[in-house]
């Protein structure tokens, strides 16, 4: 048998599974191909989960600078107003 005989036996068939294969590449590393997003909220700061019995005596800010990085998608529905810090 020679090679280019096995080599082009069921070519439609290894040409399909080559596609399919290429596909499934392409999908399942969409995330790392995107490019990488950075922003900056300025989130409000709450105090949550203080132990009873304990008071804060220092003054605290109203808020706090975030910056959040990551996948572009992802950050573009991201909604600040949804944002606390705590």
């Amino acid at each position: 048998m020679q090679i280019s005989d096995a080599l082009f036996r069921n070519f439609g068939t290894k040409l399909l599974a080559l596609a399919i294969a290429c596909a499934t590449w392409y999908v399942l590393t969409g995330q790392r191909r995107e490019r990488i997003s950075e922003r900056n909220y300025r989130v409000p700061l709450s105090i949550v989960n203080v132990p009873r019995g304990t008071m804060v005596v220092s003054p605290l800010p109203d808020a706090v600078d975030v910056r959040v990085r990551g996948a572009f998608t992802p950050l573009r529905s991201l909604d600040p107003a949804k944002l606390e810090a705590g």
